[in-house]
């Protein structure tokens, strides 16, 4: 399905043909589809005098020429693009990284330790020979863009998915929840990817037999998300 395009430009130079002028007028060569342009520069656009008449309108009332970007074209996303997602294998020396898509139509593109990003055209190999993964994980960005739709913005991914550092590994009494709580400076984003990923959670005791409890992990917005453990599994 072909896709509308639709261009709102604003231009804030005060040069009438400068730099900016002639940077938009190649620009619009390449535009395709309703194209405003406007002067923010030139512009007859008053400040906002608190008339409140957006409260009944929920638009400025002010006739002035704010309104010829009030009437820009609108555009209407045609879905969202789902998160692209990584498959992480090693081999030896190699890693081995495979990301797809489940938006059918969706490009790709990726790139590594800030790196700018290149389209992903086929599983990625890296040589980490010799590399301490636990101290120096390898760390990568994914995108993935379908025009009209909406993305779902750039995917940070690590190998290994290493746990967040805590303010102590465990805090419990007899009879008490055991509650692993994040050190100052964890994201939120991080600790969402650890516990997130948490399949097993067990614990050991010296007889070697799994013992059953409740584990209480308290984010860095120490929002708990409590889950039950059973032998060998975690259950949410």
């Amino acid at each position: 399905m072909q896709t509308i395009k639709k261009t709102l430009i604003i231009n804030g130079s005060p040069r009438v043909d400068g730099d900016c002028a002639t940077l938009i007028r190649e620009l619009k060569k390449n535009l395709q589809g309703d194209i405003v342009e406007v002067s923010a520069f030139r512009s007859n656009i008053a400040p906002c005098v608190d008339c409140r008449g957006c409260h009944e309108t929920a638009r400025c009332v002010i006739n002035d020429e704010m309104q010829v970007m009030a009437r820009a074209p609108s555009i209407r996303s045609l879905g969202t693009v789902a998160e692209p997602v990584a498959n992480v294998t090693v081999s030896g020396d190699t890693l081995r990284i495979a990301i797809s898509c489940a938006t059918q139509g969706a490009s790709i593109f990726w790139s590594e330790d800030g790196a700018p990003q290149i389209p992903y055209t086929g599983p990625i190999t890296m040589d980490i020979k010799g590399r301490d993964l636990a101290a120096n994980p390898v760390t990568f960005y994914m995108t993935a863009v379908r025009e009209g739709w909406d993305d779902a913005g750039i995917i940070t991914s690590k190998y290994p998915g290493l746990s967040p550092a805590f303010k102590t590994q465990y805090n419990s009494m007899t009879n008490q929840p055991v509650v692993f709580e994040a050190a100052d400076g964890v994201s939120n984003a991080d600790w969402k990817a650890w516990s997130d990923a948490i399949t097993f959670v067990t614990m050991k005791a010296p007889s070697q037999v799994y013992s059953h409890c409740i584990y209480r992990f308290r984010s860095p917005l120490f929002f708990p998300n409590i889950a039950s453990i059973s032998p060998g599994k975690l259950s949410a």
